[in-house]
């Protein structure tokens, strides 16, 4: 026992073997058990950082060259962590970041370099690149904690400055991530992120129309949303001014499949869109039903196709309900003809209020500018259509006299 805690004294201390006996002696049989544990006592190893996960080294008890080249290579950049951090990622690991960001396959070799430059910037990178470097990881399926919770901790740091788009692309990055971990039976790494982004998204949601459209569908995409931001983005979607029909159309699809579609919030939806469809200019119903036609809808609005008829069908209704005025709520009615023509949904009283307007703006003594958008191809149209419809001669002979004048005095204007 003596000779025990005497070389543990010596290990420890620099005191000679004699005064560390003597003192070790002095003591109780206690007091020398904690005197010698104190004494050779070792400050712990230092803790490694995991490794990098990448799609070809097995997750565990991995081995052969790839496995073997991974940890020999990761060796070298433990040391990187103490230098000075870089302001974003230099041109070659970016240019491998794009490479695999884009679906193509990178080296083994060329993931440790991105990692290597990656914990070197993390503190310093533009949200760009903190995207782009977590689309590459999870799209090849490397998973290296280290990284993830530094971009993560930058991210956090950005995102009161983010932009919509950002902040809901960072949002469902970090969801996916936080899924596997669950999976896994982790701890979150994310949860920090999440809620600074979350309360970006509070500001940056409200902000138009479209923000609020925008973040509606992606969060009905993923599944779900907070309460605090549900009743937030509900009291925009009833308050928010400049929302369009399928601005509506998609804030009711998407509380829907947030399972919020219910109560006062449902009924009020309701009545906006029904409002909207009664009293909006008809011209403006045109072009929300020209913006299905030509694709220049928002590619992340959600569609219905019942909505969409409710459209056209409202349009066609109050046309008809106008009688002869209804071609004169248009600056160039044939827009709404060709469109509802090849909808099947042209009502009769259209036609004829359209062979008036024909005639009134291509009389011999007219000043009005919506002439030029007569021709010659269009007259044809327009009488083929009532031809095909059985419209009456009475009322088609505005339409004669429109088309004699048009081969007598040419176009308006000219």
């Amino acid at each position: 026992m003596a000779m025990l805690l005497w070389r543990g004294t010596v290990a420890a201390t620099s005191i000679s073997p004699s005064r560390a006996l003597a003192a070790a002696l002095s003591r109780s049989g206690t007091e020398a058990a904690e005197f010698s544990a104190a004494t050779c006592r070792r400050p712990p190893p230092p803790r490694r950082r995991p490794p990098l996960l990448l799609p070809s080294q097995p997750l565990s008890g991995g081995s052969g060259a790839a496995s073997g080249v991974v940890r020999a290579a990761l060796g070298r950049r433990f040391v990187l962590l103490g230098l000075e951090a870089s302001a974003s990622l230099s041109p070659a690991p970016r240019r491998l970041v794009e490479t695999a960001a884009a679906g193509q396959a990178i080296s083994l070799d060329d993931w440790v370099e991105v990692a290597e430059a990656v914990l070197l910037a993390a503190r310093h990178l533009p949200a760009e690149d903190v995207l782009r470097v977590l689309h590459a990881m999870e799209l090849h399926n490397a998973d290296d904690p280290s990284i993830f919770a530094a971009l993560s901790e930058r991210l956090a740091a950005l995102a009161h400055s983010l932009p919509l788009a950002q902040v809901l692309d960072a949002l469902e990055l970090l969801g996916r991530r936080r899924v596997q971990e669950d999976l896994r039976g982790a701890r979150r790494s994310t949860a920090y992120a999440m809620a600074e982004l979350e309360l970006r998204l509070h500001h940056v949601s409200v902000i138009d129309a479209p923000s609020l459209g925008r973040t509606l569908a992606a969060l009905a995409q993923a599944g779900s949303c907070s309460p605090a931001l549900l009743r937030r983005l509900a009291a925009a979607a009833l308050e928010l001014r400049g929302m369009g029909y399928h601005d509506l159309v998609s804030a009711e699809l998407s509380f829907d499949a947030l399972d919020a579609l219910q109560g006062p919030l449902a009924e009020l939806i309701q009545r906006r869109r029904d409002l909207f469809l009664q009293a909006s200019p008809l011209l403006v119903l045109l072009r929300a039903l020209e913006a299905e036609d030509n694709g220049s809808l928002s590619p992340w609005l959600l569609r219905s196709a019942a909505a969409e008829e409710a459209l056209v069908r409202t349009l066609a209704v109050r046309l008809e309900a106008l009688g002869d005025e209804g071609a004169g709520s248009f600056e160039d009615p044939f827009e709404c003809l060709e469109l509802l023509r090849g909808r099947r949904r042209l009502p009769t009283p259209f036609l004829v209020s359209m062979c008036l307007w024909a005639r009134r703006v291509l009389g011999k003594n007219s000043t009005s500018a919506a002439g030029k958008a007569v021709t010659s191809r269009r007259l044809c149209m327009l009488d083929d259509a009532c031809e095909a419809r059985g419209v009456s001669a009475d009322a088609r002979e505005p339409l004669d006299s429109a088309i004699r004048a048009f081969v007598t005095f040419g176009p308006a204007g000219q």
